[in-house]
């Protein structure tokens, strides 16, 4: 995308670097240089002066409708069956932008024909008529037809209050009529094909498999693969010189190699120095310090190649304007046709512009109509082979959702509860209604029964222990195994009010004794934190029996060890209490033995 350059511009560019460039082309809807007129006592306007304060401000209001505010539905332009006029659509009165900053204004509803509109480009496909004499008993099956078309909203402008131009300072003779008025409207269309788009998050995961492609995928990653062993040798210090055969200089020399490759066919835009940082790297070819000069010229090179990687995804993050090469319409949804006639009509696939105003309509749109037949929603859960339900193919964007339908299921949840299918419909709505009063009450500052963990925070165990007592708090004291560090969402919910009998735990930091108070449940989920007192009490009774478990462990250990040692000596006292003259009875295990001494 290029902007577009004045030719004093252009021609001092060119000339102050010295390079030999092509002048830029505009695109169709790329950013343009705006200028004004400069009014002053004695001008005389022209129509040129009028019409450059009416292009500055239309292009002033299209750059900020496509960059700061987006394209797509802002409101209204909902899509409905006509039922006195067959054929047609009402299309509701609304607001929409289309992708080059226009403004697509529907002041009053409107009514579309559908029909007439894809006969006059013959898309649809009817049966064809049987011939008039065939017997009714030869005639054709029926064969329903059905097909899919995407209604848009494109922008358009009428002129109208034609009249003769005064003739005085303009050209001489007969004028033609002029038009005094441009009324900016909405032209409405039936399109086969939804634009081609791409989300900002496809975008985003291509450049950055761009970015990676080479090292993962190319000769220089199938490189950096086939010589780990080598690699990890140099970088871990145990490379060991060989005069006749040095494997690691050579392995050394071919990654750079196809490094340097790579900064021509793809030189990094925000490496300047970069080939030359990479051309003033070598191997060592001397015996002493090998093994150090190796690992630094090793490690180098890594830090080279990882930092080409990391600016080339940070690159991609400065994202250009939107500028699309072919101006679009704006999708309003779908009409099903089945034998030449419309069966369905619906508002999807659309897209909406987000802002302040409407943010929580398109958050629900999204969620609950848009989720249903994008590419990110899936079918109903299938039996997989081994009888484990498993998510079906995700949908591809089409014409109006298809629902996968349970009848059983559905009956039930009926059955079950009449309106189950209604808290079904609007859970969204009650989640977020639900965690904006759970939020309302986390920060009510004025109810005496909430406190915030903050006024625990710095203190010495001691006082800790005062103030637990004194609030009747439900706190408890954590030892971190490490520094603890919480994490942003640890950070938020600290910041909350609590009450004084939800649990919370103390963090006391290593070596200073400081506590910290955090959420219990949050303690929990972090692997630096140990806890050492018990969350509930049926855990607490738990833990109480598990120690004395323990303790019996031991205690049975103890005196198991005693009575072997009593058995031992035992054994000892007998064999020395034998009579001299009395031989002790052979043991047949021994050599020799058997009973026949």
């Amino acid at each position: 995308m290029y902007a577009t350059y004045s030719k004093t511009q252009y021609t001092t560019a060119k000339q102050g670097c010295n390079c030999q460039h092509e002048e830029p082309k505009p695109n169709c809807c790329d950013i343009t240089c705006l200028s004004r007129p400069n009014y002053f006592c004695g001008h005389l306007l022209s129509d040129a002066d009028l019409s450059l304060e009416q292009n500055y401000v239309r292009e002033k209001n299209r750059l900020r409708n496509k960059t700061l505010t987006g394209h797509g539905v802002v409101c209204g332009l909902g899509l409905a069956c006509d039922f006195e006029c067959p054929g047609f659509i009402d299309i509701e009165k609304g607001y929409a932008i289309d992708d080059c900053g226009n403004d697509l204004i529907v002041c009053s509803p409107a009514r579309f024909n559908v029909i007439q509109a894809l006969r006059n480009k013959k898309w649809i496909v009817d049966q064809p008529e049987p011939a008039p004499c065939l017997p009714k008993e030869k005639l054709p099956p029926d064969c329903d037809i059905k097909q899919c078309f995407y209604i848009v909203a494109c922008y358009a402008e009428e002129q109208s209050d034609y009249t003769a131009p005064f003739q005085s300072g303009c050209k001489s003779g007969p004028s033609d009529c002029q038009p005094t008025r441009i009324h900016e409207t909405v032209r409405f269309d039936v399109v086969s094909k939804l634009p081609k788009q791409r989300t900002y998050f496809q975008t985003m995961k291509r450049h950055i498999d761009d970015c990676f492609a080479e090292f993962s995928e190319g000769a220089l990653g199938q490189k950096l693969v086939a010589s780990k062993t080598e690699i990890s040798e140099a970088i871990e210090g145990k490379a060991v010189f060989n005069p006749e055969k040095d494997r690691y200089c050579a392995i050394f020399c071919e990654l750079r190699a196809h490094f340097l490759h790579l900064l021509k066919v793809k030189p990094g835009v925000n490496e300047c120095y970069l080939e030359a940082e990479l051309r003033h790297l070598n191997c060592p070819t001397d015996r002493n310090g090998y093994t150090d000069n190796m690992q630094d010229a090793f490690c180098k090179l890594i830090a080279l190649i990882a930092r080409y990687q990391n600016d080339c995804v940070l690159s991609g993050l400065a994202f250009s304007c939107p500028s699309p090469c072919e101006p679009g319409c704006v999708v309003l949804g779908a009409v099903e046709i089945l034998n030449g006639k419309i069966v369905r009509v619906c508002n999807t696939p659309r897209s909406y512009v987000w802002s302040f105003a409407n943010f929580w309509q398109v958050l629900f749109y999204t969620l609950m109509t848009n989720a249903a037949v994008s590419q990110y929603a899936v079918h109903a859960q299938f039996q997989g082979p081994d009888g484990v339900r498993q998510p079906g193919p995700r949908r591809e964007p089409g014409c109006c959702p298809d629902y996968d339908t349970d009848c059983r299921r559905f009956l039930a949840q009926i059955y079950a509860n009449p309106k189950a299918r209604a808290y079904a419909a609007y859970s969204p709505v009650m989640a977020f209604d639900s965690a904006i009063g759970a939020m309302y009450r986390s920060f009510d500052f004025t109810d005496t029964s909430l406190f915030s963990a903050a006024m625990l925070n710095d203190m010495k165990p001691e006082e800790f222990a005062v103030a637990n007592k004194t609030l009747g708090a439900n706190i408890d004291i954590a030892e971190p195994a490490a520094t603890f560090t919480p994490n942003a969402f640890q950070q938020f919910t600290s910041a909350m009010l609590f009450d004084v009998k939800q649990p919370l735990v103390a963090v006391k930091e290593p070596g200073t004794g400081v506590i910290t108070a955090i959420p219990d449940f949050l303690a929990m989920s972090d692997p630096a934190t140990t806890r050492v007192a018990a969350f509930t009490e049926s855990e607490r009774k738990i833990a109480v029996l598990e120690k004395q478990l323990e303790a019996r462990e031991a205690a049975h250990t103890e005196l198991l060890g005693k009575f072997t040692e009593l058995a031992d000596k035992f054994e000892q006292f007998s064999a020395a209490s034998v009579p001299a003259g009395k031989k002790k009875k052979p043991d047949p295990s021994e050599e020799g033995g058997g009973g026949n001494q």
